[in-house]
């Protein structure tokens, strides 16, 4: 990948600032639209995936509670769906925020959270 940084040559060749543009600048402009494709299908299903994850989470914390309260014979039967539309509902809501990725202090509250 750094030797696409410039291409077709790696001295004098176009600068390619991010890997869309080596993409397009390697495969051309059908294969790029692909490459994008995939990535966002990826992208998509990696979202299912976490979803999914932090609901099934949820549910077990849930769930431990309940048995802990009731004792473990009781039937702590608990739906996964609204912890899914909880987590979804964040999501969507933190995504709305301008520049997240440049927010110095969301490194700081992972970090105490992660001790938590």
């Amino acid at each position: 990948l750094a030797d696409s940084y410039r291409s077709p040559n790696p001295v004098h060749g176009k600068r390619n600032y991010t890997y869309s543009e080596v993409v397009r600048s390697v495969l051309g402009g059908r294969k790029f639209q692909l490459c994008g494709l995939a990535q966002y299908i990826n992208l998509i299903g990696v979202t299912i995936g976490y979803t999914i994850t932090a609901s099934i989470s949820m549910v077990a914390v849930k769930r431990s509670n309940c048995y802990h309260k009731h004792g473990h014979e009781a039937k702590c039967y608990i739906s996964n769906n609204p912890f899914m539309i909880i987590f979804a509902c964040i999501q969507v809501v933190l995504s709305q925020i301008p520049n997240f990725h440049k927010l110095s202090w969301l490194s700081i509250v992972a970090a105490v959270m992660s001790f938590a």
